[in-house]
């Protein structure tokens, strides 16, 4: 989606990131293949996997599991590159 938008952007005559910033979600395989390199803000699909696998265990060794909703945060990181302007390249982590 996002490398379509800066395509749109683009041919409308609208410059990323002089412009606008374009700032997509989740890793893609495109992100670093097309101009500008896309910025991410990374799933971190490793420890959020582990977790579920934590939970479920802990679920099934428990005499009285616990199925209720439950949230956890996990913190994504942002991957600073050339289609956001202005990102002091400090990640949220």
């Amino acid at each position: 989606l996002a490398v379509n938008i800066i395509s749109r952007l683009h041919r409308a005559g609208i410059r990323v990131p002089e412009d606008v910033s374009v700032l997509t979600y989740g890793g893609t395989k495109f992100s670093e293949t097309v101009y500008p390199t896309l910025s991410l803000v990374e799933d971190p699909l490793e420890e959020i996997g582990c977790r579920c696998i934590r939970i479920i265990m802990e679920n099934r060794a428990s005499k009285t599991p616990d199925i209720s909703n439950r949230s956890e945060i996990v913190p994504g990181k942002i991957i600073a590159r050339n289609s956001t302007a202005g990102y002091s390249g400090k990640n949220t982590d």
